[in-house]
């Protein structure tokens, strides 16, 4: 059991450097950002259990599973706008990947 115990927390201790590596990342990259985008991704991120950013495929919100009305679909592939699902208001990208595998 002490083994087991040992051996869980070097690799919690090991997953946190990792995970402080990846903010100090975060953090640099995000003061690139507009301060007010930065701000609505951060809300959207803490209320939307950590998905602030979802694909769209097939005119389908990825991240509430919703139908996407037809011309905010057509805006959203033209991808030249920061665009959000009118249902759960994450904002949307077109999910090229997963629709060219169909």
């Amino acid at each position: 059991m002490d083994e087991e115990s040992a051996a869980a927390k070097k690799l919690a201790a090991k997953i946190e450097r990792k995970k402080a590596k990846f903010v100090t990342k975060r953090n640099g990259m995000a003061k690139k950002v507009d301060a007010s985008i930065l701000r609505k991704y951060d809300l959207l991120r803490d209320r939307r259990n950590g998905k602030a950013v979802v694909g769209v495929v097939k005119g389908v919100c990825q991240g509430c599973f919703m139908s996407i009305p037809p011309q905010h679909y057509n805006n959203i592939m033209k991808g030249d706008q920061m665009l959000n699902c009118p249902t759960c208001q994450r904002i949307l990208f077109h999910d090229l990947a997963t629709t060219e595998e169909d």
